[in-house]
């Protein structure tokens, strides 16, 4: 799909406003960079360069701004590529200063015009709205059994933070589907102006293959129209199969970002 550069950078950038409360607690403007930086994590997918837009003749200027940044902070380098970053050759570029791609990230749009037919939500589905701590305590046990792993808590505080220090600019709002009435499956829905992102998808094991994702995703869909929302956009991994699962629910993959770092640090990269 051809999409413009425009419509690419500004998605982009918004994804980041959108987290600058929970998982980023840093964004810095540079000449032809971006920085996102959290204290939170140290790995690569947390800490990274984006939006490049330089020239091929002073690449090697941009890299040690990269690099310097990265190590003042006590992190690896790492830069997120988009069909919209400059130069042409900036993967070459990079391939040749001892970089590689680590990851090609899907960036999938949902199509609000294809998904206009008439759904009912199965009877022994609900949704609620968190509003009080006792309903992020409902979102975080959720959270916790259906995307377990070794930093969840820290994925969960991060999530409760966005929820309490939002930017003026942000609207975060968190959603549980129950299953006759047990807490089963849950969404993030986070808008920035025309763009609204989706996050922490997941459902506990037991309720999987039940219809709440779908349920949970046209909710969330019907409020980004009635917010005004034009654009409403999920992330995942290329090739793995919530890719074809989002696909189902009416996403398709406009662009893909790829992540570049250093060979050595790909040798050592674990995903928490």
């Amino acid at each position: 799909m051809n999409i413009s550069n425009s419509l690419i950078r500004e998605s982009e950038r918004a994804h980041y406003i959108m987290q600058l409360s929970s998982y980023f607690s840093e964004l810095t403007d540079l000449p032809g960079v971006r920085f996102a930086f959290t204290h939170l994590f140290t790995d690569i997918w947390y800490n990274q360069a984006y939006d490049i837009n330089w020239s091929a003749d002073k690449f090697d200027q941009l890299i040690s701004t990269v690099e310097d940044y990265c190590k003042r902070r006590d992190r690896f380098p790492c830069l997120y590529l988009t069909p919209a970053s400059k130069p042409d050759e900036i993967r070459d570029i990079l391939k040749a200063r001892g970089y590689d791609k680590f990851e090609d990230e899907a960036w999938m749009f949902y199509d609000f015009e294809e998904n206009k037919k008439p759904y009912s939500m199965p009877k022994e589905i609900s949704i609620s709205e968190a509003s009080s701590d006792k309903d992020l305590e409902i979102f975080a046990e959720v959270y916790r059994q259906g995307l377990p792993g070794p930093e969840v808590e820290k994925y969960i505080q991060a999530t409760i933070d966005g929820f309490h220090n939002k930017p003026p600019l942000v609207d975060i709002r968190y959603f549980v589907a129950f299953y006759e009435r047990e807490p089963a499956s849950m969404l993030s829905f986070l808008k920035v102006e025309q763009y609204v992102g989706i996050y922490a998808v997941a459902t506990i094991g037991k309720f999987q293959k039940k219809g709440l994702a779908r349920a949970l995703n046209r909710h969330a869909a019907g409020l980004a129209e009635n917010m005004g929302a034009k654009y409403m956009f999920i992330q995942t991994v290329v090739g793995e199969d919530s890719e074809t699962g989002f696909n189902k629910l009416g996403y398709k993959t406009w662009y893909v970002r790829d992540g570049f770092t250093t060979k050595d640090v790909i040798s050592s990269l674990e995903h928490g």
